[in-house]
């Protein structure tokens, strides 16, 4: 799973667990989230338009894979960004999680982003 989302966004994967990256700085997941005593978080789906990039993650522990909603995560990235700006500061500003499907149709209707996956 790897690809260009544009804007300088890309999904990279190959062997690893799939991330969304900005210019090479892990996004989605951070790379705090995405290896940790937890487990390996890693993007399982995820939708692109010119202005957007929704995905959805899981946690997958080391003896299995548990969902539910302590588990999965649902992220809206905004494309418009500032182009000199820091990864972290991408984090703060542009990139939402939730992790209940709930919430994050709510934030999607509301930004206008279209959900069908």
């Amino acid at each position: 799973m790897s690809g260009d989302l544009g804007n300088g966004f890309s999904l990279e994967g190959g062997d690893e667990p799939a991330m969304i990256t900005y210019k090479g700085c892990e996004l989605i997941p951070s790379y705090e989230d995405r290896y940790n005593e937890q487990g390996t978080e890693y993007v399982t789906d995820y939708k692109v338009s010119d202005d957007w990039i929704i995905a959805k993650t899981i946690r997958e522990h080391r003896h299995r894979v548990q969902t539910g909603p302590s588990q999965t995560k649902y992220y809206i990235l905004n494309k418009r960004i500032d182009k000199d700006i820091d990864s972290d500061s991408i984090r703060a500003n542009y990139v939402t999680c939730y992790t209940d499907s709930i919430s994050f149709v709510d934030a999607c209707k509301e930004r206008g982003v279209d959900i069908s996956w």
